[in-house]
């Protein structure tokens, strides 16, 4: 897959989803003069910017990617998405979830999972922007999970600059139709200070999402 139609793809799609965001959640979005130093830093230090965010809804990514292109328009697409393996177990499955640019990530040690990260670590040096929820999974009633370390591994192999976001209002796996047509939910999205982390040095990605303001 073309790295700029992985771009392209994300960019169209986030445009069109932030219209419909827009409509039914009216989101609040805060921060967003953050986003200007993020792209002053990753103009001068050319390392790759890893998003970090805490999980509340099964679109959080389609939440954060129409907040960005809103705000500073295709400046960081593509924005590579590790995903679980799970999530590509048929052709179908892998061919949408390559079009959004998500990677596969295998738990443990065999081949493929070594392999997975292998190739996310090829973007990272490479200087691409990457998604990432620290938790791992989408939080069941809002409340933030613990950090499982993979910030922390991908700091460990290159300089990033990490941009914390926080997210809330729209909690749960499944959405709740009858308040979303009827505009009572709320999203916020409140982007944090973007910090370049060094090479070797450990992040508390939970600890940095937190203490953003929604």
């Amino acid at each position: 897959m073309k790295t700029k139609t992985i771009a392209f793809v994300q960019y169209l799609e986030a445009i069109m989803a932030g219209c419909i965001i827009k409509f039914f959640l009216n989101p609040i979005v805060s921060g967003t003069d953050n986003l200007k130093k993020l792209l002053s830093l990753a103009k001068e230090h050319k390392v790759s910017v890893v998003i970090i965010s805490n999980h509340i809804n099964a679109y959080d990514p389609l939440y954060i990617s129409a907040a960005l292109s809103r705000e500073i328009g295709n400046a960081l697409y593509p924005v590579w998405l590790p995903a679980k393996k799970r999530f590509f177990d048929n052709s179908f499955k892998r061919i949408v979830m390559s079009y959004h640019g998500c990677l596969p990530v295998g738990i443990g040690k065999d081949e493929d999972s070594l392999k997975s990260l292998k190739g996310i670590i090829e973007k990272l040096k490479a200087g691409n922007a990457i998604c990432v929820f620290p938790e791992g999974q989408v939080s069941r009633d809002g409340t933030m999970g613990e950090d499982m370390g993979f910030v922390t591994f991908l700091a460990r192999r290159s300089t990033i600059i990490v941009q914390p976001v926080n997210l809330s209002g729209i909690m749960g796996f499944k959405t709740e139709w009858r308040q979303l047509l009827t505009r009572k939910r709320q999203l916020k999205i409140a982007f944090g200070k973007p910090l370049v982390i060094e090479k070797g040095e450990s992040v508390n990605s939970m600890k940095l999402i937190a203490g953003t303001s929604a």
